[in-house]
């Protein structure tokens, strides 16, 4: 029985493997085929839309290619209702602010270097593929672990998605905020330390996080332990490309060249919790 049961399991890690290799091939593709229209005209314009876009592609896609017997579950329709209102909503604020601002100073020294610019299109699909990982594994394992808990939402489910929601919050208030802080021209020469700002240099981040911990969170509750530690992958991620990569690093270093010398600012960089308030003692 003990080797009918393991011969199961691994039959069953096959098939997910290869949906997952499924989903990792098109998240390229898609970007590929983006990247064949960007570089020959030399713009950045759409490379966020694409990634919101494709992001919500895939979310529908592997919902629907492996519902179980009743169909997409509970815990599926509601992670991926999630995925789909924060790529909805990010794409249309960096659509918003690309078109306002003319241009993306991330791609100032790769948009005229083919090869490069390539590379930022790759880089996006293993965003795109490791940052919903959880997503991608519980969707395309619907009609494997088709038992009737999937469609009740448990005590994990509640603190993921209550995590969720708080994150999408703050992040929306964060970037409202920013946007509007921004708007005046008697704040051109200055950062942002009103609102949110005041309590956290990047709550905008802190909120990020949050939405994908949530998503995890509620995602492992039909998964196996060795499942749940590969999904964790997501939010380890997500939080360490936006403190140690692209996130962090590169506006704090801009910011820096134009303020390090201010007393003030460098106060309110000592002072102030990087992701979330109250957190300053956790090094955030």
């Amino acid at each position: 029985i003990n080797a009918e049961y393991g011969g199961v399991h691994l039959q069953m890690g096959a098939v997910l493997s290869k949906r997952l290799a499924g989903v990792a091939a098109r998240a390229l593709a898609v970007q590929l085929g983006s990247a064949a229209v960007a570089i020959p005209l030399q713009t950045e314009m759409f490379y966020d839309l694409s990634g919101s876009l494709t992001y919500m592609y895939l979310v529908v896609h592997s919902l629907l290619a492996h519902p179980g017997k009743s169909g997409p579950s509970l815990r599926a329709l509601v992670n991926s209702g999630l995925v789909l209102t924060w790529a909805g909503r990010l794409g249309s604020f960096l659509l918003q602010r690309i078109l306002h601002d003319g241009k993306d100073s991330r791609f100032d020294r790769v948009r005229t270097r083919p090869r490069r610019f390539l590379l930022f299109w790759v880089v996006q699909a293993v965003w795109i593929f490791l940052t919903a990982l959880p997503v991608w594994i519980l969707n395309c394992n619907q009609d494997t672990v088709d038992h009737p808990s999937t469609n009740v939402a448990g005590v994990r489910d509640c603190i993921g998605w209550g995590t969720w929601v708080v994150g999408f919050v703050i992040q929306v208030v964060a970037d409202l905020q920013k946007s509007s802080f921004r708007a005046n021209p008697a704040n051109q020469n200055t950062w942002i330390n009103t609102g949110l700002w005041r309590w956290a240099q990047h709550p905008n981040y802190g909120g990020e996080i949050l939405m994908w911990t949530g998503i995890w969170f509620s995602c492992t509750s039909g998964m196996g332990s060795g499942t749940q530690t590969v999904s964790a992958i997501s939010p380890a991620f997500v939080m360490y490309l936006l403190t140690k990569v692209s996130g962090v690093p590169l506006l704090r270093r801009n910011n820096l060249r134009k303020w390090g010398r201010d007393p003030e600012y460098l106060a309110y960089l000592a002072s102030t919790p990087t992701l979330w308030p109250l957190t300053g003692w956790l090094g955030m």
